[in-house]
């Protein structure tokens, strides 16, 4: 299996959160801690990244130094995507998407799913390409905590009309990473430990899918500890046979249909993004920063 020279950064959430950069090399790697926070949702801007935490905004070089901060706003922030100058952040406290100046992190408008401020359908993803914004969330129609199995979304929303034109595919379990490519739609059925491609499963482990990267034929997909999910209390997965208490990130080759685990222990990693100066679409588009 030949991994070419990259360089990623990776996001985990909950108690022993952080940023890490993961440089890898001719199969070998090295995993850098670079900060320490209940880290999520990170896209690219230009030279710069734009990175949520639970409750804050930050604006970050590659080696992870703050460059700006927000105020601090428990808005349970989740994903994020930069696109024509503005960083669009998945707010899932309000069912919303806030739409922010990726210079100053001031909140200029935003997106709602619904006019609850508390969270009903748990928005997780997005991913935008043109008109085109692509979301993850737990639940479409009822709140995600009270529906019986499995009823998570990955739905287009169309933004220059303002409304829901497409779901893509239904009775999703916990969905997390949306991730457009040129030739389909990739995303994390999380509960299910699967990645599809467009409906179609393509990897499968025996772990809690969430961040997720493509580099050539490369797929890096993130897999959660999960100690607190096993099959004898967790309804919606009790047809696994087991659950692994591994966490780190899988890299899996797409064409030889083979994988291997870069372990980050006791981890929930939350998203991935690729460090390369010659790469453009990653995790935003039109993403040039002021000179």
């Amino acid at each position: 299996m030949g991994m070419e020279k990259c360089k990623l950064l990776v996001t985990c959430s909950s108690v022993n959160g952080g940023l890490y950069a993961l440089e890898i090399n001719e199969g070998c790697f090295l995993l850098t801690k670079l900060l320490t926070d209940n880290c999520r949702g990170i896209a690219r801007w230009g030279a710069h990244f734009v990175m949520a935490t639970y409750d804050d905004l930050n604006l970050l070089d590659e080696n992870g130094r703050i460059l700006v901060r927000s105020k601090s706003n428990p808005m349970d922030y989740h994903g994020v995507f930069v696109h024509n100058h503005k960083a669009y952040i998945v707010e899932t406290r309000t069912n919303s998407i806030g739409i922010f100046n990726p210079l100053t992190l001031n909140r200029e408008d935003e997106i709602r799913f619904s006019q609850e401020n508390r969270d009903i359908y748990h928005v997780n993803d997005l991913w935008i390409q043109g008109n085109r914004l692509f979301v993850s969330m737990f639940s479409f129609e009822k709140e995600w905590r009270t529906t019986e199995g499995p009823s998570g979304v990955v739905m287009e929303y169309c933004l220059d009309k303002g409304q829901i034109t497409h779901l893509h595919d239904q009775k999703l379990s916990k969905p997390h990473t949306v991730v457009l490519d040129e030739d389909a739609l990739y995303y994390c059925n999380s509960l299910e430990f699967e990645v599809r491609k467009d409906k179609e499963v393509i990897f499968r482990c025996n772990g809690f899918t969430r961040g997720m990267e493509l580099y050539g034929d490369m797929l890096f997909i993130g897999q959660s500890v999960t100690k607190k999910i096993t099959v004898n209390h967790e309804k919606d997965i009790q047809h696994h046979l087991h659950v692994s208490l591994d966490s780190g990130i899988h890299v899996f080759d797409r064409v030889q249909k083979v994988s291997k685990m870069i372990p980050i222990p006791n981890s929930q990693p939350y998203s991935l993004v690729i460090v390369d100066k010659n790469e453009e679409k990653i995790r935003s588009t039109h993403s040039s920063t002021p000179s």
